[in-house]
């Protein structure tokens, strides 16, 4: 019998998130990705101007965002720049949802950067970690659905 060869932990947590996914209806365009439980979602509606709104879910209820009122976005994009948006936030079940405000500039970043960290300031918490597979969607989609 021949034996089998265990992958080391740290190869497992290296594997990469899936891209984020994106749906339309008519009037709406929302994108989400779940990565360890946590799920991050932006979405617009028709006649929506200048914001996305904005939602992190934690699937374990939602305990860990106790006291949160604003988090940093952090987008990092391929020639080494990181650029940072704050989003205020209020508890809603497991949830924080807030209004994502957007520039064509935000917008462009959010398309083409490579990886988005979503964290609080007080208490210092890193929520999220995640690439941006799948954005370049999304974007398209917030500009055909919602004039974004």
């Amino acid at each position: 019998m021949k034996p089998t060869a265990l992958v080391p932990a740290f190869l497992i947590a290296a594997l990469p998130a899936l891209a984020w996914e994106t749906e339309q209806t008519p009037d709406s365009a929302r994108t989400w990705q779940s990565v360890s439980g946590l799920a991050a979602e932006f979405g617009c509606r028709r006649g929506q101007q200048g914001y996305l709104d904005f939602r992190l879910t934690d699937a374990a209820g939602g305990g860990r965002f106790a006291g949160i009122r604003s988090l940093m976005l952090w987008i990092e994009l391929a020639d080494g720049r990181t650029a940072r948006y704050p989003v205020d936030v209020a508890i809603a079940g497991p949830s924080l949802i807030g209004r994502f405000y957007v520039s064509a500039e935000i917008l462009d970043h959010f398309q083409n950067g490579t990886a988005m960290i979503i964290d609080s300031a007080l208490p210092r918490q890193e929520f999220l970690r995640t690439d941006m597979k799948g954005t370049g969607a999304a974007r398209l989609a917030f500009r055909e659905r919602c004039g974004l």
